[in-house]
């Protein structure tokens, strides 16, 4: 009998964390708090330098590069929720849709991805149109740091 009844009390529990992870609407799972939100990295340009980011959903950041400070920091409430909604919105098929024939000497090649979904771009194009806000955003990101 107190197999039995230990058995439904963990069956109860079972089903009550399963329950917990799933949104409200009984959508997808909340994004967790310690993998990966974005890995970005920019090369090329006229120096050919290399910069690197890499942001956890929880907030703690990574940056190393020749043009950026390297180091460990957090990123801010304000631009990490930007983040999480620009990366939600964003077109991964525009985002890596260059023009015909690109050749460009100095342009900056991006490699981003977030999840699933990858994008290596120079950002020309429609490509440069859909990513705009982002690289900016990741710009925005890296100046708040308290690398400098």
């Amino acid at each position: 009998m107190k197999t039995l009844w230990l058995m439904l009390t963990l069956m109860t529990l079972a089903a009550c964390t399963d329950s917990q992870s799933a949104a409200p609407d009984g959508g997808p799972e909340s994004p967790p708090t310690s993998g990966v939100l974005l890995d970005y990295q920019r090369s090329g340009g006229f120096a050919g330098s290399t910069d690197s980011l890499t942001i956890r959903a929880g907030g703690r950041a990574t940056a190393s590069g020749d043009t950026i400070p390297s180091g460990d920091f957090t990123v801010p409430d304000d631009l990490l929720s930007g983040l999480r909604q620009e990366l939600d919105e964003l077109d991964w098929e525009r985002a890596g849709d260059e023009p015909p024939n690109v050749a460009c000497a100095d342009c900056f090649v991006y490699e981003i991805e977030s999840g699933s979904e990858r994008v290596t771009t120079t950002g020309l194009g429609a490509s440069g149109r859909e990513l705009g806000d982002l690289l900016a955003l990741v710009d925005s990101i890296i100046a708040s740091s308290d690398l400098r």
